[in-house]
């Protein structure tokens, strides 16, 4: 789909943007990220199946897409990929290339003001359908998957200013299994992750939230005060799903979307982490997409 939402904190409402000019082809699997207020979006699949290595920056103030010229080391046309802002640049990291057979093993440096890429050496292993997250200036990586379907529950970190990939503590506590294309978001120094799938299994309805700083898991139990049967199905996964939008906003972590058994979903899930271990489900949210 090539449509834009933007969403109302304040009052929990959609509203379809119509933008002041043309934008992007049709596609999904991009990689997405902000930088100073503005919406840059890279690769992804087009309508046609065909991969892309395309950048745009979508500004809000102005309503207006815009095609960016790139320069430099370009990465190669690439989705199921990542990407963070981090000081002055974005990086990108793995991603499945055309046909789905090869996951990417390097971060790709972009310079938003000059276009400019800059290849960043090659990382620890290669991974597709995995989350990033930012925490202390240094990008962190979990989950995904690599070649075989062989999928992770790892953890690891690429440091900007060293260009390395330094090794971080093993997860401990309650972890969630091997998966990909799950949700991820971050506050303070927090990962949580929701959702995701993995291979021959239903799509996972469950979340955890691990600690960045002591690499604590725990996991998140489902609230639905008196809707007790959602969230009994949410829980033991017939209400899971993969590829769920989440963002941050102020003190809410909003879920939207994804694919279950196929489908495309338009269901809302919240987490409020000041009350740590409860995910709040459904949310009440006006002209959903």
């Amino acid at each position: 789909m090539d449509d834009l939402w933007e969403f109302n904190k304040d009052n929990s409402e959609f509203v379809k943007v119509t933008p002041a000019n043309s934008p992007p082809s049709a596609r999904h699997s991009y990689a997405a990220t902000t930088y100073n207020g503005k919406l840059y979006i890279f690769g992804g699949v087009g309508a046609n199946g065909s991969v892309l290595n395309d950048a745009w920056s979508y500004d809000p103030a102005t309503r207006a897409w815009t095609q960016l010229s790139q320069q430099g080391q370009l990465p190669e046309a690439r989705y199921q990929h990542t990407a963070v802002s981090i000081g002055d640049f974005i990086y990108i990291f793995g991603g499945f290339t055309q046909g789905g057979g090869l996951t990417l093993d390097y971060a790709y440096r972009f310079d938003p003001l000059t276009g400019t890429w800059l290849e960043r050496g090659s990382a620890f292993a290669s991974r597709a359908g995995h989350s990033a997250v930012v925490y202390n200036d240094k990008m962190y990586i979990w989950g995904g998957q690599t070649y075989g379907n062989v999928l992770f529950n790892s953890m690891r970190m690429y440091d900007p200013q060293t260009n390395s990939w330094p090794t971080v503590s093993q997860l401990s506590g309650t972890l969630p299994v091997s998966r990909t294309l799950q949700s991820t978001a971050s506050a303070d120094d927090k990962i949580y992750i929701f959702q995701g799938r993995s291979a021959g299994n239903p799509e996972f309805g469950d979340a955890f939230m691990c600690s960045l700083f002591d690499y604590l898991c725990v996991q998140m139990a489902a609230v639905y005060g008196a809707q007790q049967g959602a969230a009994a199905a949410y829980q033991d996964g017939t209400g899971g799903s993969q590829a769920s939008a989440a963002a941050v906003t102020r003190t809410r972590i909003l879920l939207f979307g994804g694919l279950r058994d196929g489908q495309a979903l338009s269901t809302q899930l919240i987490y409020d982490p000041l009350f740590s271990q409860r995910l709040y489900l459904p949310v009440m949210m006006r002209n959903p997409p």
